[in-house]
């Protein structure tokens, strides 16, 4: 489920910026991006906060995975590799949020079985 989730929400930000926006790079940063923080969101979302707060190295990966990301669109070399384009404020917040409240619920979900 939680897989499925993650594709559903990168999927669906590529399709929405390569056939609204006729913006094949942007779209696949957005989906490379959300992917990204899915990803990392996900594995925070479904542990208690109090095995979170208690891993050390959790928050550390997490921390550098989200540089890493940061660093990969922020820098031109980086970008080039990856075949991404440089994302504005409004972007940036939708690739981040959007990844972030679905698997903040689909955490929730998870946490109630």
């Amino acid at each position: 489920m939680q897989g499925t989730t993650i594709l559903i929400v990168s999927a669906a930000l590529y399709l929405h910026f390569a056939y609204q926006h006729n913006a094949t790079e942007l779209a696949r940063t957005m989906a490379f991006g959300s992917l990204v923080v899915s990803q990392t969101f996900l594995i925070l979302f479904t542990r208690e906060w109090e095995q979170v707060k208690s891993n050390h190295l959790l928050l550390s990966i997490s921390t550098i995975t989200l540089l890493a990301l940061t660093l990969i669109i922020s820098l031109s070399p980086l970008r080039q590799v990856f075949h991404l384009t440089t994302l504005n404020w409004q972007q940036i917040g939708g690739m981040v949020l959007i990844p972030i409240a679905t698997m903040f619920v689909i955490g929730k979900i998870v946490n109630r079985k």
